[in-house]
C-alpha cells in the first residue's frame, strides 16, 4: 500500500498529469506546468490569507480574555474563531490494565480519537470514542460532542 499525501486533489491531477507528459509535445508539457504553478500560487494566497485570519483573530481572543471579568459572569464577545477537527478511527488500547504476562498486548481494543482545537487560544480537547459507540450512529456522537465542546 503507498502511503498516503497530503496533496489537495487539483495538485494530484496536475502532478499527475506533469508525468504523464514526458512523451507529449512541449506545448502540453508546458501548460501542466504552468496550471501546476497557477495552483500554487493561488494555494499560497489563500494560506497567507489563513495565516493573517489567525494572527488578527489570536490577537482579538487574547485581548478579549485579558479584559474580561470571569468573577461577574463570562459574556461572550463578538468576532470570528477557527476550531480543526481531527478524527482517528483505529487507535488501540489494552482491554484489561491487569491482564498478565505477553498476552497483555493481544487483545487491544479499539477506539475513535476526535480532537478539537481552537487555534487563537491554543487549546485542545480529545475526546475517545469506544468502539461499542463506533459501532453505532458515529455522526450523530460526534455532531452532539462537537456542539459541546464549542460551546464551552
Amino acid at each position: 500500500m503507498r502511503p498516503a499525501t497530503d496533496l489537495c486533489w487539483t495538485c494530484q491531477k496536475n502532478n499527475s498529469q506533469i508525468n504523464k507528459s514526458a512523451n507529449l509535445p512541449k506545448a502540453e508539457k508546458v501548460d501542466a506546468v504552468r496550471r501546476q504553478e497557477e495552483h500554487l500560487r493561488l494555494a499560497s494566497e489563500e494560506r497567507e490569507y489563513y495565516k493573517m485570519v489567525c494572527k488578527e483573530m489570536k490577537a482579538h481572543v487574547q485581548a478579549h480574555l485579558e479584559e474580561a471579568d470571569f468573577a461577574v459572569g463570562h459574556r461572550p464577545g463578538k468576532g470570528t474563531v477557527h476550531y480543526l477537527y481531527d478524527y482517528a478511527q483505529q487507535l488501540h488500547y489494552p482491554a484489561n490494565l491487569n491482564q498478565p504476562g505477553p498476552i497483555y498486548f493481544k487483545t487491544p481494543r479499539k477506539c475513535g480519537l476526535f480532537g478539537v482545537c481552537c487555534k487563537a487560544i491554543p487549546h485542545q480537547v480529545n475526546f475517545l470514542i469506544d468502539e461499542n459507540v463506533l459501532k453505532q450512529q458515529t455522526a450523530q456522537f460526534l455532531t452532539s460532542i462537537t456542539s459541546s465542546s464549542t460551546m464551552d
